[in-house]
């Protein structure tokens, strides 16, 4: 594998460790009344690593089907 540090090299602790990760999609809400809703937990250091961090606020962005995109916002940016 190829990454910015080198032919085969990738560095721990760095967003080019891992930079996709799979999640499965979990199902929540109520299954005897059939009101069933998808769920996605994100989780993990690999968040951090990328710029995400506790408290900031996060926009999620769905322009088309099966994609989402997340930003995080600056405080500055974020409502009260």
């Amino acid at each position: 594998m190829k990454s910015i540090h080198g032919e085969g090299e990738m560095r721990r602790g760095t967003v080019t460790e891992k930079p996709s990760h799979t999640l499965k999609i979990e199902a929540v809400g109520d299954f005897a009344g059939r009101k069933i809703k998808p769920r996605i937990r994100l989780s993990g250091y690999w968040l951090k690593r990328a710029g995400f961090k506790p408290g900031h606020r996060v926009t999620i962005l769905s322009l088309k089907p099966g994609e989402l995109t997340l930003h995080f916002r600056e405080a500055a940016d974020a409502p009260a």
